[in-house]
């Protein structure tokens, strides 16, 4: 902590901390906690932690919300929202197998928007919608439990990061701390 108060308190303004955000960096790349990196949130107009999730399909999952048509051997269902495309992938993509039949399982629907069409028959209409959505139930959780990974990942790379650079400052700095001319 020395060195940060050193460097806080140094006369010439260009040895100094640029700005809070650096000083905040240095002080997590020194494994304080408390300290949290920031950024805005344009959904929820605030400012919260950087890595903190902020993703309108966690807030808010998809969900079928209506029985839009049935016409050729097709139902269309509206969807809550229109899923991003990894929400998509994942949908078609499963981490793990279930149910499907003959003519329904994920690469079989097709989504235009927040429409999404997919086979049935007069007779399976209602077992492919029940499946429809125990589908999209497993995509909004595989999709959660993904981005907060990536999200986990992304910040404990981020802090070795720091940590990599606070201690070859600090190593820049005991070497020309010791030298004599």
């Amino acid at each position: 902590m020395d060195d940060v108060v050193e460097k806080l308190v140094r006369q010439n303004p260009s040895e100094r901390y640029a700005n809070v955000d650096e000083i905040k960096r240095e002080l997590i790349a020194r494994n304080i906690e408390f300290v949290a990196q920031q950024r805005l949130d344009v959904t929820k107009r605030q400012v919260i932690p950087k890595f903190q999730i902020s993703d309108p399909l966690i807030d808010e999952p998809v969900q079928v919300v209506a029985v839009e048509d049935y016409n050729n051997r097709s139902l269309t269902v509206k969807l809550s929202t229109d899923p991003n495309t990894k929400w998509k992938q994942w949908f078609r993509k499963p981490d793990t197998s279930f149910s499907s039949t003959e003519s329904m399982y994920p690469n079989a629907c097709t989504f235009n928007g927040t429409q999404v069409t997919f086979p049935a028959s007069e007779n399976n209409a209602q077992r492919n919608l029940d499946m429809f959505k125990s589908y999209v139930k497993f995509a909004n959780e595989s999709y959660r439990q993904r981005v907060m990974r990536e999200t986990q990942e992304e910040e404990r790379r981020a802090r070795e990061e720091l940590q990599r650079r606070t201690q070859q400052e600090e190593e820049r700095s005991n070497v020309l701390k010791s030298l004599q001319v």
